[in-house]
């Protein structure tokens, strides 16, 4: 994949309940101007990405934007900051993440949450 530094993309696992729920509400607005967002869990020439930046996908989102990656608990900030739709949801998680010290400390417990949501569906780890 060339890099494309005005590419926008946003990379989550498709599988987690929470995760998808997340990428719907971004899905259907337009704040962002996403070129792509999609699964870790499908093949797409923007998955790629995880090979050539040497990224664990069990870390998380990933954000892809001006040129540079975003993962995890950074993505969720950098998402944050760039939203503005309005309403419960948006406001909720722009709340929570906005703050890159307090997205640090609350993402490693959104993960153990998708763990143990994928765990019940009977979904395994992503490779």
């Amino acid at each position: 994949m060339s890099h494309n530094k005005n590419l926008k993309f946003i990379l989550y696992d498709g599988e987690c309940p929470f995760c998808n729920n997340y990428a719907m509400i971004l899905k259907l607005r337009k704040d962002f101007k996403l070129d792509y967002i999609g699964s870790l869990r499908e093949e797409s020439q923007y998955t790629n990405l995880i090979k050539e930046y040497n990224l664990n996908p069990e870390d998380g989102i990933i954000l892809y934007i001006n040129g540079e990656v975003f993962q995890g608990h950074r993505a969720m900030t950098m998402i944050s900051r760039f939203q503005q739709s309005k309403g419960f949801v948006n406001s909720f998680y722009k709340f929570l993440f906005i703050n890159s010290y307090i997205s640090q400390l609350i993402y490693p417990i959104a993960k153990i949450f998708r763990i143990i949501a994928l765990k019940i569906k009977g979904v395994e780890k992503l490779n």
